[in-house]
């Protein structure tokens, strides 16, 4: 009886953490087919320019960056390796919808970066 409560315990705990990941998995997703929903552009991470801002954007999260004089709004997904690109009339549509649908999405999730430099 004594080693089933710890195993229980461990069992219940690993449960926890797994619904968790589904449920911040499912946020994700649901935020990514938001940003498609709206014009925002699916693309692979492929170039070097690209695979940077993989590694530099915070995940989850709606960055505005500029690059050769222009604005975009990208959203990182680590997992897919892709990101998800549009204008700010992209961006303020999915903004009005994501709060209509209770999902995150403060005005520039993240601070506006300057690629040009890069």
């Amino acid at each position: 009886m004594k080693q089933t409560l710890p195993r229980v315990a461990i069992a219940l705990l690993a449960l926890a953490v797994l619904v968790a990941g589904c449920v911040s998995g499912k946020a994700v997703r649901q935020k990514e087919t938001l940003l498609v929903a709206v014009g925002f552009r699916a693309i692979s991470a492929i170039t070097p320019e690209q695979q940077y801002l993989m590694k530099t954007l915070p995940a989850n999260k709606v960055s505005a960056i500029t690059r050769r004089g222009k604005v975009y709004f990208v959203y990182p997904d680590h997992f897919r390796l892709t990101l998800y690109v549009g204008h700010e009339a992209e961006y303020l549509d999915y903004a009005r919808r994501a709060q209509g649908k209770g999902i995150e999405s403060s005005a520039w999730e993240s601070a506006w970066g300057d690629w040009n430099a890069h």
